[in-house]
Order: C-alpha cells, then structure tokens, then sequence
C-alpha cells in the first residue's frame, strides 16, 4: 500500500470511513478528508498541570482497572502496548485504533475530543455522555483496535494492551483546549517530526 504524502497525512474520520473497519483496512483512505488543526499551528505550552501531565511514566501501579465515570465530564485516559511494542509506528498500523476514536458505537456513551496515537500508546480526550461507562469505552475500543490491527498483520491471539489504563478526570477550572494542544504536541516533544502536522496519527475538534 503507498503512504500519501506526508502533508497530507492527516485522517478525517467521518461516520462513513468507520462504519465498515475491515473495508477501510482492505484499501486506501480514499474516503478520508485530510485536515489540518488549527492546534497545530498554536505554540506548544512549556507546562502543564502536572496532574494532567500526558508524559508521565506508564507502570502497572498507575494503570487503573475500573473508575467511577461521571457524565459530562471530561477524561484524559491513556492506554500503553503490552511490553511498549511500537506497534503503532506507522499510520497504517495506527488506522485501526483512529477509527476507534470516532466509531459509531461510541455514539451517546463519549464525545472525541482530542487523540494522538504514538508509537507504543495512545492518549485520548474524551467527553462522557449519558450512556457512556469510562471501563467499557476503553476496554471495547481496545479490544476491537487489537483485533483489527492483529487482523491486518496476520498475527491472530497477539497480546496488543497492557492490562488497565491511566485516567485523569479533567477539572471545570483546567483549560481543555490547552490541555488537547499539550496532548496532541507528543509527537514533538518526543522528536517523531519537527512539525506537528507532518504526523498523521493525530485530531481534534477545535478546527478552523
């Protein structure tokens, strides 16, 4: 399969990209509309709220099972690979997990925010809804993107989460958008591209 451009990596999941995952695998992202952020063009913050801090260390101890989840509220909930495997080191193997981020089924229970996929993890801002449960949302998103990442590459029964995940309830006096700026920045600060809009793993809803 040939990558597009890098410039024009950026994925628009809309409705009907997703609601055929296999089909979308089977060929290339002609049905995606290729976006920019205006994110992307903001500066980069130098700090964070520390407790929202997105680049913590990922171990067992802070990766939770199961948390009281709260409608209407804002979470920031990362998820890392079994072992830090970069399974995630190219936008077609990131595809899977993206489509999650916009799935149908997530209609009612979450709202996307903000998402970056990396290499070994993704961190994903979410807004929950009525129907939404924080444990279900991120064990069905992480069950289905390991099922069609494993059916992409041909390695069925592969182990692709490590177990649990990290969660930070967003407080009403934290700023979101910066907080989906400082999100969406990993890349960068991770030195992947210089640009954040040469890294096609990546959105947001506050678009121009």
């Amino acid at each position: 399969m040939k990558s597009p451009h890098k410039t024009d990596l950026r994925l628009h999941l809309s409705m009907a990209c997703a609601n055929s995952m296999v089909r979308e695998l089977a060929r290339e992202p002609n049905c995606a509309d290729y976006r920019r952020s205006e994110l992307a063009r903001e500066p980069v913050p130098n700090k964070a709220n520390k407790n929202s801090h997105p680049d913590h260390p990922f171990h067992g101890s802070n990766l939770r099972k199961r948390r009281y989840s709260e409608s209407g509220r804002p979470y920031l909930v990362t998820s890392v690979t079994n072992h830090r495997q970069k399974l995630f080191a190219t936008w077609q193997a990131g595809r899977p997990l993206a489509l999650e981020f916009n799935s149908p089924w997530l209609q009612n229970r979450a709202e996307t925010l903000a998402w970056v996929i990396m290499p070994d993890h993704f961190h994903w801002l979410i807004s929950l809804q009525d129907y939404g449960d924080l444990p279900e949302i991120m064990q069905r998103s992480k069950s289905r993107s390991a099922i069609a990442l494993n059916l992409l590459q041909g390695q069925g029964g592969r182990q692709v989460w490590q177990k649990g995940y990290y969660d930070h309830a967003v407080r009403a006096e934290e700023d979101i958008v910066a907080l989906a700026r400082y999100v969406v920045a990993n890349p960068i600060r991770a030195r992947l591209v210089a640009k954040l809009n040469d890294y096609p793993l990546w959105d947001a809803v506050w678009l121009p």
